[in-house]
């Protein structure tokens, strides 16, 4: 449906089984490229694989866990009438896809009795290494004005072109800056959890309004610059190398910060005991601890409340003994 639609902006791509021994003969993409399940959350299970052992280690870590969410996905497969050219497919199926490189950047907005509008536009920034999701900044600010409208353009093409409607969305791009080519990544039909509170902090209201103004049938609102902040980001905590978590910060140090870090959240997802390459769902190439939620003038003083907020908060870890 996308080629159909919005052909410029969809990278190559192939469809296969990760439990097929012989899926890469299937699959007409050169090296290096990209592989994940077609249903997944926050990168788990995606990755950049340079030749035919990177691919093999990829499947053979797929193979263990795309179950957890594949089988659940295939419980509303049964209900739903396919079309012809996705019956060789399930929730357990993996695609390759065409390396994309720029900034990323993503739309959020609903469509409600055929009329489409966005509500915010969310930089989505990487680590160095251009692998790993680093921190979500609203408003973007990465890409020009122009090219966020051709990204929110295109987006209404795509929607309007399947039947979208009476829902909300959001939209991953990313942009080159270098060629000015545009390519989507995915589309969620859905609001984003992350953005809630980029929302409040900046615009005074959390993105749930427009949700349920959608669900009620009535017109979307939301309010523009009447928070408390001119931006905000969440920051991922993460750590590059496995470990046995012996410590995580106190809620003493958790109120330290939110009190002497103004509109600071903090979110710790792991525990003492934990071993993080166990813990179902991380990203393919750092694990990650928790999350910060910040708000501040600028994209400066956003970055001096995080690098405050680690100094206060304190992590420590055993190394994993080799089996």
């Amino acid at each position: 449906m996308q080629r159909e639609a919005v052909p410029e902006v969809v990278p190559g791509f192939a469809a296969f089984d990760p439990f097929d021994d012989d899926a890469l003969d299937s699959i007409d993409l050169p090296f290096p490229c990209w592989v994940k399940p077609v249903k997944a959350h926050s990168s788990s299970l995606g990755f950049q694989v340079r030749n035919e052992e990177d691919f093999r280690h990829a499947v053979a870590e797929i193979r263990q866990e795309i179950t957890d969410i594949g089988d659940a996905f295939n419980q509303v497969l049964s209900r739903v009438d396919l079309p012809e050219q996705l019956r060789g497919a399930d929730g357990n199926t993996c695609l390759a896809e065409e390396i994309v490189t720029g900034i990323q950047v993503e739309p959020e907005g609903v469509v409600t009795q055929g009329q489409f509008s966005v509500h915010g536009v969310v930089d989505m920034l990487k680590d160095p290494t251009g692998r790993s999701l680093e921190r979500l900044d609203y408003p973007a600010a990465s890409v020009p004005p122009e090219v966020q409208q051709k990204i929110v353009e295109t987006t209404e093409r795509l929607l309007r072109h399947i039947g979208f409607d009476n829902g909300a969305f959001n939209a991953e791009y990313m942009w080159d800056e270098q060629t000015d080519r545009l390519r989507l990544i995915e589309v969620n039909t859905r609001i984003s959890q992350s953005h809630s509170d980029l929302f409040l902090k900046v615009d005074g209201t959390s993105n749930h309004e427009v949700a349920i103004d959608v669900a009620l049938g009535e017109t979307p609102h939301m309010p523009r610059h009447e928070g408390p902040f001119k931006v905000a980001a969440q920051w991922r905590i993460t750590r590059e190398t496995d470990g046995i978590v012996r410590r995580v910060p106190d809620q003493e140090e958790i109120a330290e910060v939110e009190r002497s870090i103004a509109g600071t959240k903090v979110s710790i997802d792991v525990a003492p005991g934990d071993q993080l390459s166990e813990l179902p769902h991380q990203d393919s190439y750092r694990f990650r601890l928790g999350d910060l939620y910040l708000g501040a003038e600028n994209r400066d003083e956003l970055a001096a409340k995080f690098q405050q907020a680690l100094q206060i908060l304190t992590f420590e870890f055993d190394p994993v003994e080799d089996e």
